[in-house]
């Protein structure tokens, strides 16, 4: 019984261990979101922060600027 059932010891301990990566996940997910919230909230009171981030997120530049884009290689 401990071996045939379809909840025997080794399904359980995998279950369980899916459980736990589910809610490291979760806890991922809730931080990132309320991450984005705060950005969110900068962006729409401050200029300054709103064109810090286009600048660095989506590469956007002022007309007759030039943008020079550094990388580190690994």
């Amino acid at each position: 019984m401990i071996f045939f059932d379809r909840d025997d010891i080794p399904t359980q301990w995998a279950r369980h261990r899916q459980l736990e990566e589910l809610k490291h996940s979760r806890d991922y997910y809730r931080q990132q979101t309320v991450l984005a919230r705060h950005e969110l909230d900068s962006m729409k009171t401050d200029p300054a922060v709103l064109e810090r981030i286009a600048r660095e997120k989506y590469l956007m530049k002022k007309e007759g600027e030039e943008l020079f884009v550094i990388t580190k290689d690994k």
